[in-house]
């Protein structure tokens, strides 16, 4: 829980950081701007964990300015990140995970950042030690929730197992609103 409290600080910064650089330059701050601001404000979590909230703060953001360009019918009401929060979900990436599976169970470990203690020496913290009864393969990036209770949201990648048809049939498909779907093709089928 500790961790989803550093990662609310994270967000709360980039939030302040992107208001105060838009009213003094008329412009928003760049990923690459946030991730340098951002990289000793919180040393209690990863440097990856930290760019995951960034990068979020950045799509949200983003995603805001696309939708008053593009003119959508409620783009009048949407709002810059602006929220204060006290939590919000810390992320680790593959290269933060180790997977260690026995017969029936298994578990799974999340670094910690390595600390300097009170006399400068650095320190390397526990990792967070999580026991699964299903471990899937190929994790791409975990994500520490908090839903009625803590929970981990395992983000796996999936191999492409479709089967591409060689043809030189082509064909034309058109969605309707009376008809779910029309096509033709190349035999007039």
């Amino acid at each position: 829980m500790q961790c989803n409290k550093y990662s609310a600080i994270i967000w709360n910064n980039c939030v302040k950081a992107d208001q105060e650089n838009r009213k003094e330059n008329n412009k928003s701050l760049t990923r690459s701007e946030l991730q340098f601001m951002m990289k000793k404000t919180v040393p209690i979590i990863l440097a990856n964990s930290i760019n995951m909230v960034i990068l979020k703060y950045v799509t949200a953001r983003d995603a805001m300015w696309r939708s008053i360009k593009a003119k959508h019918e409620n783009s009048n009401k949407v709002k810059l990140p602006y929220k204060e929060k006290k939590f919000y979900n810390t992320g680790w990436t593959h290269q933060n995970i180790k997977i260690y599976k026995d017969k029936d169970k298994g578990y799974l470990t999340l670094a910690k950042p390595v600390l300097a203690d009170s006399e400068g020496i650095l320190r390397k913290q526990k990792p967070l030690k999580c026991h699964l009864k299903n471990i899937p393969n190929n994790i791409v990036e975990i994500e520490l929730v908090y839903r009625n209770g803590l929970k981990l949201i395992i983000k796996t990648k999936q191999e492409n197992d479709n089967v591409l048809i060689q043809s030189n049939n082509e064909a034309s498909i058109d969605l309707g609103e009376i008809h779910s779907i029309t096509s033709i093709d190349n035999n007039e089928n």
